[in-house]
């Protein structure tokens, strides 16, 4: 389960993390980035850990908001859930295609102009990735235990090189560098000049970054139902999260004494490559590229695994019908793990069409955005059960549950206003099929009225705010 919360979380952003943040911010400001997301996050995970403690029979994060709230708020969360992780796999999907893509640059396939504005050079890359998604499709199906054990291994691979980074640039450190321009933003702008950028923004800068990296923590309550005793997740829960801040903050912030801000901040991906490129030469890209690869393969696996065990879950619970909770004679839903590999085959295709773009930014760019804002919704829910649970039942050390869950409360508020409320309507409307298979669930459970009066108002807003986003960004009212 440790391996499984790591291997969610570990995919492609480290690999980059260090020249992103430096695009964004200065060490200093990078560092009170961590903090923040650190502390925030790590109320997060307590939350979490806490309900797995207080709460056995509840088996996953997506449980939480019904627990607490109702069943129609299970859906919102269960539904956001599974939509972000969806959406990561069409991330890592491509990924994998542009790193396919530079493979056919190196033989000189170039862009070729097709039908409807296709680009011909895109088919090979595009059949290879659809093909490992769908051997993926066939590691789950086989059975869910077989697919977290290869992700262990997996996730032991993937480490090696990012060790050998972490390592070689611990050797290479220079503080003189690292200290340099310490608050003072030293990225170029787009007419490369230097900006002056308050620290406040700096910070604020890094944290869509680093909110990111740690997409998949809550990956043990997904599966405490298969664990043999539920306080293993809470452990691992836990374990998880202090590995990967280790992890994160030591592999961000270490290159920032090897290269300059500016130099960071202009390398290409992944931008460890190049970071031990300077330190050992140009073996080290082809190690870290190799790592690059076999990372996002894992996590690519991992995250096959949670939207599907996501969508079992949430027919267990009468969110919607019964058919994608069905298992396999392997144990694997199959029907849920067909619909959202059947999504992602459908992102996957849409990269044969470069141009198109939803004002201004790609298919890729725009799923991945209502990723972050989706997951949210669902840490929020947790938190806010957290924090009731607490109030309510006042057992041994409530004050410190409470006090917990109020600061993790807080604290995602606070992201999602900083990320921007624009993303979370505009995720509004993929809540809209998912109101139809909650009333077949619910009415094939037997209920006359599943839509009560409360929910209907509640159905009714949320379809209004999906039509009035698409109509604010069809007419530039909004932009992305």
């Amino acid at each position: 389960m440790v391996c499984l919360v790591v291997g969610s979380a570990v995919g492609s952003g480290i690999f980059n993390a260090s020249a992103n943040i430096a695009r964004a911010g200065a060490a200093g400001p990078a560092l009170i980035g961590w903090l923040i997301v650190g502390v925030g996050l790590l109320c997060l995970v307590l939350c979490i850990s806490n309900v797995v403690d207080k709460r056995p029979q509840l088996n996953s994060i997506v449980e939480y908001a019904e627990a607490g709230f109702g069943k129609f708020w299970g859906l919102i969360s269960g539904w956001g859930y599974w939509l972000s992780t969806m959406l990561g796999n069409v991330a890592y999907a491509a990924l994998l295609l542009s790193a396919f893509g530079n493979f056919i640059n190196v033989l000189h396939l170039t862009n070729n102009a097709g039908p409807g504005g296709m680009d011909v050079s895109n088919i090979l890359p595009v059949v290879f990735i659809s093909l490992v998604m769908w051997l993926l499709y066939l590691i789950v199906n086989r059975g869910v235990e077989q697919a977290v054990f290869t992700n262990a291994i997996v996730l032991i691979a993937k480490l090696v090189p990012l060790t050998v980074v972490l390592i070689a640039g611990i050797i290479a450190f220079k503080a003189e560098i690292f200290s340099a321009h310490f608050w003072e933003n030293m990225a170029s702008n787009l007419d490369g000049n230097v900006e002056a950028v308050p620290v406040y923004d700096q910070i604020k800068g890094c944290f869509l970054v680093m909110i990111w990296c740690f997409v998949g923590i809550e990956g043990a309550s997904v599966f405490s139902s298969r664990a043999k005793e539920k306080k293993d997740a809470a452990r691992a829960t836990v374990l998880g999260f202090v590995v990967l801040i280790l992890i994160y903050v030591m592999l961000s912030m270490v290159p920032f004494g090897v290269l300059s801000q500016a130099e960071l901040a202009g390398l290409g991906e992944p931008a460890l490559a190049y970071v031990l490129k300077s330190i050992v030469g140009p073996w080290g890209a082809v190690l870290v590229n190799l790592g690059l690869i076999i990372s996002l393969t894992g996590a690519w696996l991992a995250w096959t695994l949670l939207p599907t065990e996501t969508q079992r879950l949430m027919a267990d619970r009468g969110y919607l019908p019964a058919r994608f909770g069905k298992l396999n004679k392997n144990g694997a839903p199959t029907f849920a793990l067909t619909v959202t590999s059947l999504c992602i085959q459908v992102f996957i295709i849409s990269f044969l069409f470069p141009d198109f773009k939803v004002k201004g930014m790609t298919s890729y760019d725009f799923a991945f955005t209502l990723a972050s804002s989706a997951n949210l919704i669902t840490w929020i829910f947790a938190a806010f059960y957290n924090t009731k649970l607490s109030f309510t039942e006042k057992g041994t050390g409530w004050q410190r549950s409470l006090a917990i869950g109020i600061l993790a409360s807080a604290f995602l508020l606070w992201m999602v206003i900083e990320v921007g409320l624009v993303y979370i309507l505009l995720s509004f409307v993929t809540y809209i099929p998912a109101f139809f298979l909650f009333i077949r669930a619910r009415k094939a459970a037997g209920e006359i009225k599943p839509v009560t009066p409360a929910i209907g108002i509640w159905m009714y807003l949320i379809g209004i705010g999906a039509v009035v986003s698409v109509v604010l960004l069809a007419t530039g009212r909004i932009s992305l």
